[in-house]
């Protein structure tokens, strides 16, 4: 059955949550805590983790603003704010493509 009426997009599901719209939701902690969503761990499995992704476009309306923000992400006062937030950045940062823009570039050094 392809029956897909009860999927709704995953932006809108803590309003909907919030909203009285739903009654229960799969959310990642990321999102739960800041929320302040009631949880329930699941159980039986072990080191659940989800890997997030930055990238530049080369040629993006504000390029100058996407690799100071990766720098910036990828700076130590940033990982206060990340790991606050249940993030940590994989060390070393693994990088992958060609042309990492030079200001990116000397944040991963």
């Amino acid at each position: 059955m392809n029956d897909k009426s009860d999927v709704y997009p995953e932006e809108t599901l803590v309003a909907r949550l919030q909203s009285g719209q739903l009654d229960a939701g799969f959310f990642y902690t990321a999102e739960a805590e800041p929320a302040k969503i009631p949880t329930v761990p699941l159980t039986g499995e072990t080191d659940l983790k989800a890997t997030y992704t930055l990238s530049t476009l080369k040629g993006a309306p504000n390029e100058a603003g996407a690799e100071a923000f990766v720098a910036y992400m990828l700076s130590a006062s940033a990982q206060p704010v990340l790991k606050q937030d249940g993030f940590d950045l994989i060390s070393p940062p693994k990088v992958t493509g060609t042309g990492v823009p030079s200001t990116v570039q000397q944040a991963l050094s």
